[in-house]
């Protein structure tokens, strides 16, 4: 098995045709090239140059040699293209996780903006709760999530990217969206939309209420998701605390309003979160950057 450089020195004089011309190309001597041809020969056991007056020709063996010389620095060249390429964003993959309200309100318009700026890099998004954003992380299925749920592992990095607000949020037509300011408690004596979760200690919204002794609200409804708060309020069925993510569309046309209620502008992560020991990728990189630019 030859290394490399004998690799380089052979494919120098086969390329050339002559001693000489592979020692120049190489900047190398002609004495130093003619020893490790003759070094190669005897490991190899074959020869590989027949010398004539003019230079040097190629045997079968070194024919033979030669195909797969120039096969390899082709590789070679090809993969300092490549990754000159993956450099500069112009080929590459990236895979990446959101968390529901993430993924839904803020994510499309960063995957539209990255795929006008990088259209040879494929663009893969998955949607996902924490547990599953967690296992698809630890499977390296995804390099990057952004989550507005905590996600722990040992094996992960989680910092906090930006911030979010959960704000109080009325129908335009409720009695109490022309007011300029709602105290707490009025505000949590309407009727309630809640969103449904799985831990017993309630949402961030009630944990919130709770903590600040507001534990008098009223749901009327629990719903899955945060679009389904957002038409129960817009049907006119109750009052909610929602992510500002989720409603710029609704708060744009004049559906919803956000009203000023003292204390119940609730400040939260979101979570970036990434492999601990993972270099990450220019693509990574220059996506979250779009995030927070975006946000």
């Amino acid at each position: 098995m030859q290394n490399l450089h004998h690799l380089a020195v052979f494919n120098a004089v086969a390329s050339t045709g002559s001693i000489s011309a592979g020692a120049a190309l190489l900047r190398v001597s002609q004495p130093g090239i003619t020893k490790q041809i003759r070094s190669m020969e005897r490991a190899m056991k074959v020869r590989l140059f027949d010398r004539h007056p003019r230079g040097v020709r190629l045997t079968p063996a070194g024919t033979l040699l030669a195909g797969y010389t120039r096969r390899i620095f082709s590789l070679l060249a090809e993969a300092d293209v490549a990754l000159a390429d993956l450099s500069s964003l112009k080929r590459g993959s990236l895979a990446i996780g959101a968390g529901p309200t993430v993924g839904v309100y803020l994510l499309p318009a960063v995957m539209v903006r990255f795929r006008r700026e990088y259209p040879d890099i494929l663009l893969k998004v998955e949607t996902e709760g924490p547990d599953l954003l967690r296992q698809r992380l630890l499977d390296g299925m995804i390099e990057l999530a952004f989550s507005e749920s905590p996600i722990l592992s040992p094996e992960l990095v989680s910092k906090e990217a930006f911030h979010d607000l959960l704000v109080p949020v009325v129908f335009r037509s409720h009695r109490l969206a022309a007011s300029t300011s709602v105290t707490p408690a009025t505000f949590c004596r309407e009727p309630f939309i809640t969103r449904q979760v799985e831990s017993d200690a309630g949402s961030l919204v009630e944990r919130t209420l709770a903590a600040r002794g507001l534990i008098t609200v009223s749901p009327v409804l629990t719903v899955a998701s945060t679009e389904a708060m957002k038409q129960a309020v817009i049907a006119g069925l109750g009052v909610a605390v929602i992510s500002r993510l989720a409603i710029q569309t609704e708060l744009a046309a004049g559906l919803l309003v956000e009203l000023k209620v003292k204390g119940l502008r609730i400040k939260y992560p979101i979570h970036q979160v990434s492999l601990k020991d993972r270099t990450m990728s220019k693509a990574a990189v220059r996506f979250q950057q779009m995030m927070r630019e975006a946000h």
